[in-house]
């Protein structure tokens, strides 16, 4: 978080900003807001959305791959199987913790990936 970034929006904020841009998500995506909209961004630094972003394509580089599946193979056990599974999902979604590295840096780690239709639904 950066501080002065999260006083500055805390400062300007109002319910008639707020109302404003929940309805702008109403009338760009027409009955699919089914949640409350949170009312607070998170204000990271450029450095780590960098990381972030690169941590993310590094994963696609790796699954992507021909021989993903074929490398994978044994992780998933016989009776947990998806049928027609195709060789690629069609989306995908990546859960980091921020953490410190040795220097103190913030650094992404992955938690979780997951790739499947129902965290879209």
């Amino acid at each position: 978080m950066i501080p002065a970034i999260r006083q500055q929006y805390n400062a300007d904020f109002t319910e008639e900003k707020y109302l404003a841009f929940v309805q702008n998500v109403k009338d760009s995506f027409p009955d699919t807001l089914e949640f409350r909209m949170s009312e607070t961004p998170v204000f990271v630094p450029h450095d780590l959305r960098d990381k972030l972003i690169s941590a993310g394509e590094h994963i696609i580089d790796v699954i992507v791959q021909p021989d993903f599946m074929e490398k994978t193979e044994r992780a998933i056990p016989a009776d947990q199987r998806v049928p027609n599974e195709t060789r690629h999902c069609s989306l995908v979604t990546f859960d980091f913790a921020v953490c410190k590295d040795e220097t103190g840096a913030l650094s992404p780690q992955l938690i979780d990936m997951q790739g499947f239709a129902n965290l879209y639904c």
